[in-house]
Parts: C-alpha cells; structure tokens; sequence
C-alpha cells in the first residue's frame, strides 16, 4: 500500500544509518511495519483478525498505516506503539 510519506519517512529514519529523503513517497506493505520499542510512536485506530495474522490501522503525525501483526501480539485499539519499517520490504522514490 502507498505510506504517507511523513509516518512512512519518520519510520525509515529509526532504521536506516543516514536519514530518508524529505518529501520521498515510501511504498510499503503492512508487513513492512514493524511493532517495537522504538522508532514512531502511533495510535491503533483498529486491529482486526485477518486469518494468521491481525491488520492494525495505526495513525501517526496525521497519516494512516496498516501493520500486519502475529496473532496473539495484536494491540488494542486506543494503545500508543512504537513502529519502525524494515528497509528490505520498502521501496523509497525520490
């Protein structure tokens, strides 16, 4: 799905060793986000059962995202989370 740019960019900053470009379109799949203890912080909207896994709507700094989760470790929604993205499963255009 195509990540706002100002949660997705923020979420790359915590991984990556020089910053993401400003302004660049992130293009990530909900797998791509990572739940942690570092990294954005973001409210979950809604966490829904999605077979094996739960997709959580996050919001952070105006933008909306979708997480995919293991079942069991899904947060409720209200819950304030860390989130980072994996750089392997992201595309970054200038």
């Amino acid at each position: 799905s195509a990540v706002p740019s100002t949660l997705a960019a923020a979420a790359l900053r915590t991984r990556r060793s020089s910053p993401a470009t400003s302004g660049a379109t992130v293009m990530a799949r909900p797998e791509a986000f990572v739940l942690g203890n570092e990294g954005v912080t973001a409210t979950v909207v809604e966490a829904r059962y999605a077979g094996a896994t739960s997709v959580v709507t996050l919001e952070a700094n105006d933008a909306l995202a979708q997480a995919r989760t293991p079942l069991g470790r899904t947060p409720a929604p209200g819950a304030q989370v860390k989130i980072t993205l994996d750089p392997g499963l992201c595309t970054v255009f200038d």
